[in-house]
């Protein structure tokens, strides 16, 4: 086993184990010349890794706090928790304002020098004004290591009851055709210089 497959290796264990680990921190740790394959590992495991069982003792850190307890009684109902009400409460456990959690983000995502434009999306996202079938798979592993809650409570947030109709989408299955095209559409139009990695984690779609 390679030093590089050792490190995704504990990675993987670390997931499983329910631990969040830093994806950013685990690449780190190998030569440079292999971190561009050992990030692709990482991301192709995450998409593809079921949410990591929780022990009794993790599950009573994350419950804690009596609000995100009611949030994850709303979500083991299968109960839509808006986004308003799931980042504001999940930010406030962590102490984060959002230019923190942005900065956070920035690290764990490898995107320096984008904060600021992350933490304008965190506050259209915080507001309802986003289309959360719109949201990537990294950035919802991201956000759920930097906030310490399950990847599931992120997939599982829908746009609010004050949400304009075009941020609202189906919780099962597909989103609609239309939102697809308009994702495509937001590409297309977006002049080339503007459109980012930051963009496409937080328009890019699952």
């Amino acid at each position: 086993m390679t030093g590089t497959d050792r490190i995704l290796s504990e990675f993987i264990d670390a997931w499983r184990a329910g631990r969040q680990p830093d994806a950013a921190a685990y690449v780190d740790r190998s030569p440079p010349e292999a971190r561009p394959g050992l990030a692709d590992a990482i991301g192709t495991f995450l998409a593809l890794a079921p949410e990591p069982a929780y022990d009794e003792a993790a599950w009573a850190r994350l419950t804690s706090d009596p609000e995100v307890a009611a949030v994850a009684a709303a979500v083991a109902a299968d109960a839509a928790v808006p986004w308003s009400v799931l980042l504001a409460r999940l930010r406030a456990r962590r102490g984060l304002s959002l230019d923190a959690l942005a900065d956070a983000l920035a690290q764990r995502l490898g995107t320096p020098g984008r904060e600021a434009k992350a933490a304008r999306y965190l506050e259209e996202l915080e507001h309802d004004r986003l289309v959360p079938a719109r949201l990537s798979r990294r950035l919802l592993d991201a956000l759920a290591g930097v906030l310490d809650a399950p990847a599931a409570w992120l997939e599982r947030a829908g746009a609010g009851p004050a949400a304009p109709a075009g941020a609202l989408y189906r919780r099962e299955g597909e989103a609609p055709v239309e939102q697809r095209l308009e994702i495509i559409a937001d590409a297309l139009l977006a002049p080339a210089a503007e459109w980012d990695e930051v963009d496409e984690l937080f328009q890019g779609g699952r």
